[in-house]
């Protein structure tokens, strides 16, 4: 009789981004949750800044685009999110123009699933 051991899974959404909560569960539970409750699982635990899940098989997030040259933000993914100092603001162009009203050194990043962020620090 095979028994039902416990396994590592990591769970996903239906756009493939990995939560980071990883699951300790006996293959049968998984199975039950998939068909009753839709949640998805892929074995294994995986790092959702590193990888994401493309027609069920774990694949590397691309590296994003996005680049910094000056104060202007270029080759940007449509759409994103550009966070700064933990301000969310939503782009929907492939440039964006800085405009600081301190001098100070700000952390920028820029999220657009599936790339993986890019983080910036810029001067002004």
């Amino acid at each position: 009789m095979e028994q039902d051991l416990a396994r590592s899974y990591s769970s996903y959404d239906e756009h493939g981004r990995i939560a980071p909560i990883k699951w300790q569960l006996q293959p049968s539970i998984v199975c039950m949750l998939t068909e009753t409750q839709g949640h998805r699982y892929v074995e294994g635990h995986h790092d959702p800044d590193e990888s994401h899940i493309q027609e069920g098989a774990v694949v590397a997030r691309p590296a994003n685009p996005a680049r910094l040259d000056g104060t202007i933000l270029r080759d940007l993914p449509r759409p994103c999110t550009i966070i700064i100092d933990g301000t969310r603001y939503d782009c929907q162009d492939d440039t964006a123009e800085l405009d600081f009203a301190y001098p100070k050194t700000y952390q920028v990043r820029v999220e657009a699933f599936p790339f993986r962020d890019a983080s910036f620090e810029v001067f002004a």
